[in-house]
């Protein structure tokens, strides 16, 4: 091959310690970058082998007008480079994963003497309790509603200090706060109460459930249709946030990410589901061009997605094995307060729970595929 020979010289003088190698075209662009145990015949690789990749890497190849590399000490110091790197460059020919991920939380701030409740898409070690993360905005502000309607739990932002009475604002006239700043509670009540309100988020919504029903029936009594119809609307809400938990309920109350993948032929989808204390608190999906294989992509996936990641699970299931999961587990680990294992399951509850957010990748992509109306071939 061609350009084989234009660079078999430089190929022959590459390090075999583990790095980063970054290919550039005419240009001197970044259009490349990737991590190799062993540089010189990871990159070798690319032109000794050229007819046996994927359309898009012999694209790249064909592109490339010189290459670089950075030698690193460990192939975990390489991989956290070639992150660096490729959050830096956004390389042309990389599997990219679009930063989509700042999902709503829901913010207890308990370092507080009174805790406040905020919807936040930041989580933090400040001594906060977050839930989530939830699929929209909607699902947050209308708990968020419920909670400060049903338990009166303070979401501004006043400093309360001992001995200082503030006025009360507008929440507490409309019945949304208990006002702790104008001494309305005590702060015994108050953490009473902001505890019930701790346990309606971890699954204990009947009592709430039972008043809002209440409240919908006095409304449509006294003929406030429109009042009558938001309660309905939140009891709807509540019970499809339920039964989302209840999907994959398990014994153990684990902490897993269960990562399914489906490709066709013009596309390639990742869905991801996030099981919390045992209950699937949220999913989300992730398209790719489909000219790029399934372990490049799910490889380039798990990077960028746990890249700096503030909280992590357990366990990560994935559907198959790849070649850099003992690196990237060791990678996950140093980051995180715990262990973290990327697993890919034989048999048991966990091949079930990956086989059915496999067949949700599935469907994922027929409803992109229809709502595009994309010519589709599925992979074998």
């Amino acid at each position: 091959m061609e350009i084989f020979k234009q660079f078999e010289e430089k190929l022959n003088k590459l390090p075999t310690s583990p790095g980063v190698y970054l290919m550039k075209d005419v240009n001197n662009s970044v259009i490349y970058i990737g991590k190799a145990k062993n540089i010189k015949n990871r990159v070798n690789q690319y032109f000794r082998n050229y007819e046996n990749h994927f359309v898009r890497i012999r694209s790249m190849i064909s592109k490339i007008f010189d290459f670089d590399y950075i030698m690193t000490d460990t192939e975990v110091c390489a991989l956290i480079l070639e992150c660096n790197l490729i959050k830096k460059y956004l390389p042309k020919y990389n599997v990219l994963l679009k930063d989509s991920r700042n999902f709503p939380y829901i913010k207890l701030t308990l370092s507080e003497d009174y805790p406040r409740i905020v919807l936040t898409r930041k989580v933090e070690n400040d001594g906060s309790k977050y839930f989530g993360p939830f699929l929209s905005n909607f699902s947050v502000e209308c708990l968020i509603e419920i909670i400060r309607e049903f338990f009166k739990i303070r979401s501004c932002n006043k400093i309360i200090k001992e001995g200082v009475k503030l006025n009360p604002c507008l929440d507490y006239h409309l019945g949304f706060c208990s006002a702790p700043c104008a001494f309305k509670i005590s702060h015994e009540e108050y953490r009473n109460i902001f505890y019930k309100a701790i346990l309606f988020l971890k699954g204990k919504t009947g009592s709430v459930v039972k008043w809002m029903r209440f409240k919908m029936k006095n409304c449509v009594n006294d003929l406030e249709f429109e009042k009558a119809k938001k309660y309905k609307n939140k009891i709807e809400t509540l019970i499809c946030l339920e039964n989302n938990q209840k999907m994959f309920s398990s014994s153990k109350k684990e902490n897993i990410d269960i990562i399914g993948l489906f490709k066709g032929l013009s596309i390639l989808c990742v869905q991801i589901f996030y099981m919390r204390d045992g209950k699937v608190v949220g999913s989300e999906y992730f398209l790719f061009d489909g000219e790029s294989s399934k372990e490049e992509v799910l490889t380039s996936f798990i990077k960028q997605f746990y890249f700096l990641s503030t909280i992590l699970p357990r366990e990560i299931l994935i559907p198959f094995e790849i070649e850099e999961l003992e690196s990237l587990q060791e990678w996950l680990q140093s980051f995180s307060t715990s262990k973290v294992k990327i697993i890919v399951p034989k048999k048991g509850e966990k091949l079930k729970l990956l086989e059915i957010v496999n067949r949700n990748a599935a469907e994922s992509t027929k409803k992109i595929i229809f709502k595009n109306k994309i010519n589709y071939i599925i992979s074998e």
